[in-house]
């Protein structure tokens, strides 16, 4: 079984966690992906989970880079974090979790479109690559 998981995020911060399966022809029920969820966080993300989730390690690495950006939750009402964003005027980043492998999958926005998709399975990585998008005021996109 492979979950992958895909986030669409409006301009005002809802998040909608989607769980595409790619087996089978089947469904899990809710409380089954959340519980394979669950244990892929536990097992793939130990360090998240010891930081308290995906929102204060995500900014504990940008403050370890020097970055005064700020991150946000996408949804406070998800027992587990699995996305994350991060804002400054109309540039945004999002981050979200893979549940087969540890990979961290970001978005890169500007004016409510998407730039560019990348992935990284390091945190430190994820962070200097969402300062470098989000801080930058070179260009007004």
């Amino acid at each position: 079984m492979y979950i992958d998981l895909k986030v669409s995020v409006s301009r005002r911060g809802a998040c909608t966690l989607v769980f595409l399966l790619t087996a089978t022809i089947y469904v899990l029920q809710k409380k089954t992906a959340v519980a394979i969820l669950a244990k892929t966080i536990n097992d793939l993300y130990p360090d998240l989970i010891a930081l308290g989730g995906l929102e204060k390690a995500l900014q504990s690495a940008l403050r370890e880079i020097g970055s005064a950006l700020t991150v946000s939750e996408l949804d406070k009402d998800l027992s587990l974090a699995v996305c994350a964003c991060v804002e400054s005027g109309s540039r945004f980043s999002q981050v979200r979790v893979a549940a087969v492998e540890r990979l961290f999958f970001l978005d890169f926005w500007a004016r409510v479109v998407m730039l560019a998709q990348g992935q990284n399975p390091r945190m430190d990585e994820v962070a200097r690559a969402i300062d470098k998008w989000v801080a930058f005021r070179g260009l007004n996109l």
